[in-house]
């Protein structure tokens, strides 16, 4: 990965990529395991279409998104390394996180329920996540099992964090209507307003 290490000397396009196979789509684009080229590291390369963005009204979501995976430093934030763009996408290249969503591996348990154990474990992680989210004034708006990566040595990565948003200050309040319906908050149902906490 030391190509991504000086991101002004080392501009990457398409190009340096070669594309293996599609992990998951959205309403706006998708998300497709790659190989750098030159490296032969695998990397998840985010694909957004300009145009359903704009016609979204969703470009300072993506500028945000960008700039939240930017500006954490953390093992429990997916780590974007670099990203670019062509006159019809904007490719965001992140870790490839083997082990698929937290949402998936419920599913393949028996009675989708994890051990004591494996609950604490993930909680802890969680929380050091957005722990470190909220360290930079972030609130994640889409908390979520789909949002939730396993990692092949079994920690925690948090991702997807198009609807957040920056708090200008720490007493701060968001009133927006946003999250995924069954994931959103008493708070945010009772427009209450959330904050960090």
């Amino acid at each position: 990965m030391a190509w991504m290490g000086n991101q002004s000397s080392s501009r990457q396009t398409l190009k340096d990529f070669e594309s293996i196979r599609l992990l998951g789509k959205g309403a706006f684009g998708k998300v497709w395991l790659v190989k750098h080229l030159e490296t032969g590291e695998l990397y998840a390369m985010k694909i957004l279409d300009k145009e359903a963005v704009i016609q979204q009204d969703l470009i300072e979501h993506t500028l945000l998104e960008r700039d939240v995976m930017l500006k954490c430093n953390n093992p429990f934030i997916i780590n974007m390394h670099c990203s670019f763009q062509t006159i019809t996408s904007l490719y965001f290249i992140l870790d490839y996180i083997p082990g698929g969503s937290l949402w998936s591996y419920l599913c393949g348990l028996p009675d989708t329920c994890l051990s004591e154990k494996n609950t604490r474990f993930y909680a802890a992680e969680i929380i050091l996540g957005v722990e470190e989210l909220h360290d930079k004034k972030v609130v994640y708006r889409d908390l979520k099992p789909e949002n939730i990566l396993i990692c092949k040595d079994g920690h925690i990565v948090l991702t997807d964090f198009g609807l957040s948003h920056n708090l200008r200050s720490s007493n701060q309040k968001v009133h927006s209507f946003s999250g995924t319906a069954i994931y959103i908050s008493p708070e945010v149902l009772l427009e209450q307003g959330h904050d960090q906490v």
